[in-house]
Order: C-alpha cells, then structure tokens, then sequence
C-alpha cells in the first residue's frame, strides 16, 4: 500500500461512522438537487419552445386580419378623400365669389358712409352760415325757412341711411340664399354634366350607327341601281369588270367602317387610360409607403430576436459555468472528505459517470437549441418573404379584379377555383410535438440489477433515525445490507415500450430529437458492480482500545481486498469477452471509427432539396443498448 493510501487511511480513522454518513448524504442531495434542476431546465425549454410556437402562429393570424382590415379602412379613406375634395374645391369657389361680392358691398358702404359725412359737413356750414345771416341780419322768416329746409333734408338723409341698411340687410340674406343656392346647383351641374357625358357617348354611338346605316344604305342603293339598269344577258360584255370594281369598292367600304370602329375604340380606350394611369401611380406610391413600413417592422423584430436569443445564450452559458463550478467543488470536496479509499471509490466513480451523462445530456440540449433557432430564424426569414409575395399577388389580383369590373367581363372568385391542394392528416398528426415521459427504460434496469443502489439503502437507514440519534448513535442500529454480489454477465437490455420524440411542428424535415427522459445510459455492460465497506456501529457505552481498532481495521481491510479481487476478476473475463468480439468485428468498423473520430459529441449534416432549401440534421453518437433486428446507427 503507497504512503497516499496510508495517510488517507489515518484520516478516515479519525472521522466518526456518522460523519461520512452525513458527508455521503449531503452528496446524494446535491446531486439529486442538481439532477432534478437539470430535468427542470429541459422542460422550461420545450414549454418556451411551444410557446414560441403558438405566438408565432398568433402573430400570423393577426397580421393577416391586420392587412385585411387596413386594405378596408384604406379603400373608404380613398372614397372619402375624393368626395372631400370634390366639396372642398366647390367651397373654395363659392368663397371666392362671396369674398368678391363682400368686396363690392364694402365699397358701396365706404360710399354711402362719404356721402353721409359730406352731408353732415355741409349741414354744419349751413347751421354756421344761418347763425351769422341771423346776428348780421336778423330775419326770422328766413332763418326759419332754411331751417325748416335743412331739417328736411337731415331726415331725408337718415331715412336714406335706413334703406341702405335695410338693403345691406337683405343683401345678406340673399347672400346666404345664393350660397346654399350655389351648392345646390353645383349638384346639380355635376349630376348633369354626368348626363351630358353620358349622353355624349350615346350620341357618339349613334353617330357612328348613323354612319354606318348611311353607308350601308348607299350600298343598298347602288345595287338597287345596279340592278335597274343592268341588262336580260348576264353573259354580256363588261359584267365582269364590274362586278370587280363593286367588290373592290365593297371592300374599301368594310375596310373604313372598321378603321373608324377602331379609331372610336382607341378614343374611348385613351380616355379611360389616363384615369388608369392616375390610379396606378396613387396605388405605387401607397405600396412604397407601406413596403417601407414592413421592412422597417421585420428590421426591428430581426433586431429584437437577435438581442432575445444572444441574451438567452448568456444565460444558459452562465448556468453551465455555475453547473461546472458546483461540479469541480463538490469533486474538490469528494476528495478531500474520501481521500481514496477503496470502498468509497465506487460511489465517486458512479457520481462521476452520472456528473458526466449529465454533461452531455446539458450540451446535446444546448446543440438542440441552438438548431432549433437556427431553424426559426431561418422559418421567420421565409415568412417575411412569403408574406410579402402574397401581399403583391393580392394586390395583382385586386388590380386584374377592377380592370376586369370595369370592362364588365365576368369572372369567377378565387374561392370557387379548386386549387387541388390535399393536406394528409396523418403527416399533420405525426408532426404535433409532443413529450411524455416513459418509465419502462428505467423500471427495466431497475429490475435487472435490483440492488445497485447502496448509497439509497445508506439513506433510508439515516433517515429513519432521530436527529439525536444522529450525532449519539444507539447500539441497536443494524449495519446496512451486505453489498451486491458481481454479475457474470452483463443485465440484458428490454425492449423499451416507447421513446418519446420532439418533433417540431414548422420543420418537419429536421431529425427528431431525443426526449430528455429517454434513456442514454451507455450500452457497455455493467461489468463493475458498486461494492461498498460494511460500516460498523459501536456502542456508545463501549470502550474503544487499539486492540479493538486493530481487529476491525482487519477484518474491514479484508473484506476489501476479497470484493476488489472479485469485482477484477469479473470485470477482466467481460473485457475479454469484449475484446474478443471487438478484434472479429475490426476490419468492417475501422473505416466507420476513422470518420467517427472527429464526431464524438455530434455533427451537423446538410442536404439541399429540389425547392432550393437546405436542411440542416444535428446528429448524435448512439448511446442507447442495440436493440435486436435493428442496425446499428
């Protein structure tokens, strides 16, 4: 025995049966506490994956009902814009005319008032020159005459005064009549400005009819003629030359009536085109105006995701380095507290084995992940870039739609096409993600080594003791049962009754990744069982001499090397066993192990399919027993 193993020795003697126990408890907790974080954060993660899941499709939805009630709220702003401008410019009009008829008013008034003012002077001179007549003169028969004359006047002029109020008064009044009149009748020049184009089209129609009719009654005419004055002998000289001038002459006629018909149609069709072309520019600026927006909305929401996901990667990273820390700590502590002993070394290892399941369990998961948002992003981009093909196709359509409405050529709805479209509901059922978690792997192992669980028989035992009883130990407590005996085979391996998938619901072409309660144990035999030392309880009343340590040191030294030979010899016939069946099976897997080498902990396979889509696989080595009549992977 080396001088490490002696001073380890030493110390262990030194600590009490209940110190290790409660040493070994305190890990059974945290691993069971980092273990149950573990299965916690896993899923957390598919409940934020379906959730993600569902909002997306809610934001389709809604985004979808968005643009549909926009396209309505937008086609009414048009109508009433139009009507709006319609009336805003007969009121612009109507304004301008008052504002004139105001300004002539105004200065009929200015007038009106300077004429009173000169009256008004002219009165005062008058009252001043009748007060000097008086003091030079003093006739009273002339100072009252004048008087008189001038007091007439002064009413005169106040009644003249009146009347024009009384006029401007009504010319108010008919100023307002005039403005509604005015309104009333620009109505009334619309709806009949609509008749006189209307009628205008009619009377063109009939013009060209009554060209046609004229012409067509020349013809009629002509041969009538023709006819009268054509001779008994049809086979007389000159019948033909003129039946071949009249046909070239019939000819020329047809030819103008349709030249004429195709120049009212190309009139008509210039007329109804700049209505068009005023219409289609509106409708470009407006789609610019709202590809601006969309583009600005999927820049954000591309920013918003980027931060979301970076953030969320932190986090994780963070997690995993507090994990690896609790991990290197509770090892630091396994070493100093065990400090190598021969029995404790199976516990150290199993924890170790599970630590390490556990690590890459965690890093499968983060490899998971990061696939799956890959693949959202990469779902989101074509979203955003079939959303903005449909909306153009939309647009198209609506456009063909009105064009076709105004030409009244009749059409049927795009619903009543059968596109032929056949959605498998068994490819849509199989694509539902859903989790469960089977215990039959685990019930399995269990059966097959029943007693591979010491550290759970230690922990039962401590927990049905009192917490006195803990640091003052009864001298009836029985030793813990004896350890397992060592397996000359390795435990076959039952056929699970079902392996749960996640399989995503956008992506179905991605390969499903294992659920998390699946088992992943490896697929090597258990050809080491877990020994442990038999603990000895001494009563506390008892006195401890070296005699005593001596002898049980002894027999526990003992029982150690006798279950280290035995597990060694187990384990070397199974290596063997193994070793056998590797050497016969070498020259058909070394080509697969030399392009394995590089794939221990996974690789991603890319494949292109015909619509130009790249379909990316994140693969994992088989860490599952091979089931029979399946190949292995």
């Amino acid at each position: 025995m080396s001088a490490a193993n002696q001073t380890i020795i030493a110390d262990i003697q030194s600590l009490t049966g209940d110190e290790l126990a409660e040493q070994y408890r305190r890990l059974a907790d945290a691993y069971r506490t980092l273990k149950r974080a573990h299965e916690d954060e896993l899923q957390a993660s598919y409940e934020l994956r379906r959730n993600y899941q569902t909002a997306s499709e809610s934001v389709t939805y809604m985004s979808a009902e968005l643009e549909s009630i926009d396209s309505v709220h937008k086609e009414e702003l048009a109508k009433l814009k139009e009507k709006y401008v319609l009336t805003l410019t007969g009121l612009k009009d109507s304004n301008a005319d008052l504002k004139q008829y105001n300004s002539t008013l105004e200065a009929t008034v200015d007038d009106l008032q300077k004429q009173t003012s000169a009256l008004k002077e002219k009165i005062e001179e008058l009252e001043a020159g009748s007060a000097n007549s008086e003091s030079v003169t003093g006739n009273s028969t002339l100072n009252s005459e004048k008087e008189a004359f001038l007091e007439r006047e002064n009413e005169e002029l106040k009644q003249a005064i009146a009347e024009q109020q009384e006029k401007i008064d009504t010319l108010m009044l008919q100023l307002v009549n005039s403005e509604s009149t005015v309104e009333n009748l620009k109505e009334k020049i619309e709806c009949v400005e609509d008749n006189l184009s209307s009628k205008r089209q009619e009377l063109e129609e009939i013009r060209t009819l009554l060209d046609s009719t004229q012409e067509e009654n020349m013809r009629l005419n002509g041969e009538i003629a023709a006819l009268r004055s054509a001779p008994q002998d049809a086979n007389k000289k000159g019948n033909s030359l003129f039946a071949e001038v009249d046909d070239q002459r019939q000819k020329m006629i047809e030819m103008l009536q349709s030249q004429r018909k195709r120049y009212t149609e190309m009139k008509k069709l210039y007329s109804e085109s700049q209505f068009q072309i005023r219409r289609l520019t509106r409708e470009n600026e407006e789609l610019c105006n709202e590809i601006k927006a969309c583009s600005e909305l999927f820049a954000k929401a591309d920013n918003t995701f980027r931060d979301e996901s970076s953030r969320q990667i932190s986090s994780l990273g963070k997690d995993v380095q507090q994990l690896r820390e609790q991990l290197a700590a509770t090892e630091r502590r396994l070493l100093e507290k065990a400090n190598d002993i021969n029995w404790v070394d199976p516990f150290v290892s199993f924890y170790r084995n599970e630590s390490g399941n556990l690590k890459t369990a965690l890093f499968q998961s983060q490899m998971a992940k990061r696939l799956v948002d890959e693949i959202c992003w990469e779902a989101q981009r074509d979203l955003a870039k079939w959303r903005f093909e449909a909306l153009k196709s939309r647009y198209i359509i609506i456009n063909r739609e009105s064009l076709l409405e105004e030409h009244g050529i009749a059409f049927e709805t795009l619903d009543a096409f059968q596109l032929g479209i056949h959605i498998d509901e068994a490819t849509v059922a199989k694509a539902t993600p859903h989790v469960g978690f089977t215990p039959a792997v685990v019930k399995s192992t269990q059966e097959a080594c029943p007693d591979l669980n010491p550290l759970g028989d230690l922990e039962n035992d401590l927990n049905s003791l009192a917490l006195d009883e803990l640091h003052h130990p009864s001298p009836l407590i029985l030793p813990p049962p004896p350890p397992p005996m060592p397996l000359s085979k390795p435990p076959t391996k039952q056929l699970p009754e079902k392996v749960e998938t996640i399989t995503p619901l956008a992506t179905p072409l991605v390969t499903p990744i294992q659920s998390p309660k699946s088992d992943q144990k490896s697929s090597k035999p258990l050809t080491n069982p877990l020994p442990y030392r038999d603990i000895v309880f001494i009563p506390k009343n008892a006195p401890l001499t070296d005699s005593l340590k001596k002898k049980n040191f002894a027999e526990m030294l003992e029982k150690t090397q006798a279950e280290d030979s035995a597990s060694k010899s187990s384990a070397f016939s199974a290596v063997k066993i193994a070793d056998d069946e590797e050497k016969e099976n070498l020259g058909r897997r070394q080509q697969e192990q030399d392009s394995a080498q590089s794939k221990a902990w996974g690789w991603i396979s890319e494949k292109r399919t015909k619509n130009n889509i790249v379909v990316r696989r994140f693969k994992f080595p088989e860490r599952k027993f091979p089931v029979e009549g399946q190949k292995e992977a």
